[in-house]
């Protein structure tokens, strides 16, 4: 039996790099290993023989479904926080009354753009589809505490405290309020829910 769980991981292991070559650039390939590593796992807590008689196996598995989630959602957010995270305004960019320079509000509102495109690329990528009702609440949790708290910082930072736009809500489509529920109603689901 261990050498059939064996031949199942090597099987999972060479469609996962077929599918890493392809153009998911790895998320792909890690949904592909999470949703299947997730299924051995549950079938391995359903059976207490089997799980007995894995062993380490067995243990080997629950990690991987861990490092597969850890791997995914750090991967599904590098961009959106990049984004983010290269926006630097000096205070010295503060004009006289408090407001943003020109060229500060521009790479405000860059940011802000790219992120929303970021965002919708992920909440409609029919690859990043997981089919566990129980681990996609995973990792949406996993996600909202790793994107959540950066974001609402940039928006502290930047878009509440001073004017960066006479239009803040054409960049501003997602406020913290509207993203945590988007996220859980559409985030690995395959779909953007309205």
């Amino acid at each position: 039996l261990r050498g059939i769980w064996d031949a199942v991981e090597t099987n999972l292991q060479a469609k996962a790099r077929m599918v890493r070559e392809g153009k998911a650039g790895g998320k792909g390939a890690l949904v592909l290993l999470l949703n299947n590593h997730f299924m051995l796992q549950e079938r391995l807590q359903a059976n207490e023989q089997l799980a007995r008689f894995m062993g380490r196996s067995g243990e080997r598995t629950g990690r991987m479904v861990e490092e597969d989630a850890r791997q995914l959602v750090q991967r599904t957010w590098l961009t959106p926080l990049q984004v983010l995270s290269g926006v630097h305004v000096p205070s010295r960019k503060l004009q006289s009354d408090g407001l943003y320079s020109r060229s500060s509000r521009h790479a405000i509102k860059q940011a802000l753009s790219a992120f929303n495109s970021e965002v919708d690329a992920i909440l409609n990528n029919k690859d990043l589809r997981i089919e566990e009702e129980v681990l996609r609440m995973h990792l949406v949790q996993s996600s909202c505490d790793f994107v959540l708290p950066v974001y609402a910082e940039f928006l502290d930072k930047f878009a509440s405290t001073r004017s960066f736009s006479k239009h803040p809500d054409k960049y501003l489509l997602y406020p913290l309020e509207r993203l945590r529920p988007l996220l859980h109603s559409s985030l690995f689901a395959g779909h953007l829910s309205k």
